[in-house]
């Protein structure tokens, strides 16, 4: 979850996985100031110099891939059921993960 990141107010639930309490603390225990010190640190540690932007975009697409795809196929048998119930909805193509 980013920052300004909300869920809505619709979802039945009660707060986040916490990365967002731990960003915030992250925030107080680390000095704006010295940002660009601990971004050379970590470059040279992890041998990563891809700007922090297009490897969040990245990795979370990463995610998507790898371990959504379940998450994907039941959405996608869920909507072909739903969808099932009128004439034109019968019409949708069999869907799975592999052909989104």
């Amino acid at each position: 979850m980013e920052l300004a990141e909300e869920l809505p107010d619709l979802w039945p639930v009660q707060g986040t996985s916490g990365y967002d309490f731990l960003n915030r603390v992250n925030g107080v225990l680390c000095q704006i100031g010295h940002e660009d010190k601990l971004d050379q640190l970590y470059r040279l540690f992890s041998g990563v110099y891809q700007p922090y932007e297009e490897l969040v975009i990245e990795k979370k697409a990463l995610i998507e891939e790898r371990n959504l795809a379940g998450d994907v196929d039941n959405l996608a048998r869920l909507l072909k059921r739903i969808s099932a119930q009128t004439r034109k909805g019968r019409d949708l193509p069999s869907m799975d993960s592999n052909a989104l």
